[in-house]
């Protein structure tokens, strides 16, 4: 119910005022499967970033938004597929999931059609698990320095979804290792500031172990039916 979308939201930045976290970058709302009526009352209650993981149902929406006048940025997060990366060029303003060196120079190339630059950011597969994308933490110079390289794309850190653990000690071990990537990426790449970590689980201990982004979308808007 809509009603319901403004009490997560504010009960979502309440907590992080509350735990002194408030600071801390983006709240990206995840809307997929999401009606466009549910997107625009969360932008109504202060979101002004999005979460899609499906090219044609993101371009459905952005068309939607615009005709509407509503200005939303809008982040791809799911997988790419090489045959939908020109509707992710035409309607994102982030890319979080690359992986493969191809998707970096296609994507560059439909950017350069459009005449935009794109924010993209490496998608690393930390805990090593084979149901998710991502690259290998030793691989991530080589893609670091392959965006780089790119007119069109502006390599802004990395992404990654850790494992979730029953432990919380070991959650926060693992954020912190992935705190610690992001810097050293930083210290060679220094527009590389952004760490994307932390969802409907675990967002406190992301943003406490330096996340600047994280993808809510359960919290926000309810369990996908």
């Amino acid at each position: 119910m809509l009603e319901e979308i403004k009490k997560n939201i504010d009960k979502i930045n309440s907590g992080i005022r509350s735990e002194n976290l408030f600071d801390f970058g983006t709240l990206i709302a995840v809307s997929k499967k999401k009606e466009y009526e549910q997107i625009k009352e969360a932008y109504n209650n202060g979101i002004r970033d999005f979460g899609e993981n499906y090219a044609q149902e993101l371009n459905e929406k952005a068309t939607k938004a615009n005709e509407n006048g509503i200005n939303i940025s809008w982040h791809f997060i799911g997988p790419i597929q090489s045959n939908k990366i020109a509707l992710i060029a035409k309607n994102a303003q982030w890319v979080h999931s690359i992986s493969r060196l191809k998707e970096i120079e296609k994507l560059n190339d439909e950017c350069g059609l459009l005449g935009k630059k794109m924010n993209v950011l490496l998608q690393v597969n930390i805990s090593e698990e084979n149901s998710k994308s991502g690259i290998h933490k030793d691989n991530i110079y080589e893609f670091s320095s392959f965006i780089s390289s790119k007119k069109n794309l502006s390599f802004k850190g990395i992404m990654v979804m850790p494992k979730l653990y029953n432990d919380e000690r070991k959650t926060y071990q693992v954020m912190r290792e992935c705190k610690k990537i992001q810097d050293s990426v930083q210290r060679k790449y220094p527009a590389a500031s952004e760490l994307s970590m932390g969802t409907t689980s675990d967002y406190k201990i992301a943003i406490a172990c330096g996340s600047t982004m994280i993808r809510i979308g359960e919290l926000i808007f309810g369990k996908r039916s």
